[in-house]
């Protein structure tokens, strides 16, 4: 039972792994690393750097997540044996 269950509590400790690491990459390093967007103008270079460092962010943990859960996947095929 543990063997088949497993590989999901991984993917779902992952997950919150990287919702963890990557709030806490937003919150102390990218809010606190430059001025405030509203005190600098509406569309400056630091408030199109901190929009893309929040993308990126993202799209980090959507890649993470896609090849986790295509990890999980294939391990959980059912390979037919021949009769």
């Amino acid at each position: 039972m543990l063997k088949r269950v497993l590989p999901l509590m991984s993917l779902i400790t992952l997950s919150w792994f990287l919702i963890i690491g990557l709030s806490f990459l937003f919150f102390v390093v990218i809010v606190p690393a430059f001025p405030a967007i509203h005190n600098s103008g509406v569309f400056t270079v630091v408030a199109i750097l901190k929009i893309g460092l929040t993308f990126g962010l993202v799209l980090v943990w959507v890649g993470v997540m896609v090849y986790a859960r295509r990890i999980y996947v294939r391990s959980r095929r059912i390979i037919p044996s021949p009769t």
